[in-house]
């Protein structure tokens, strides 16, 4: 199970523009699994759209300025 850092790291390797999900997964050394559900849960309430396409899971149509916003909040990204 993911720890609230672990969380941060994929939001943050997300709002940098890491391209799909396996690339957040090596990065931060999280499961694909554990990266798919904590996009899915920060999508469903409403701080970041994003559709994937392929099997990377590769981001597109991404909408992340709330999530830029919370980053900030917490110290994650200035």
């Amino acid at each position: 199970i993911m720890d609230i850092n672990q969380t941060m790291a994929v939001f943050k390797a997300f709002y940098l523009g890491c391209e799909n999900m396996e690339k957040i997964s090596r990065r931060t050394k999280v499961s694909r699994e554990e990266v798919r559900e904590a996009l899915r849960g920060a999508r469903e309430c409403g701080l970041i759209k994003y559709s994937t396409k392929d099997y990377n899971e590769t981001f597109t149509h991404v909408e992340n300025k709330k999530l830029g916003v919370y980053l900030r909040a917490k110290g994650i990204i200035k």
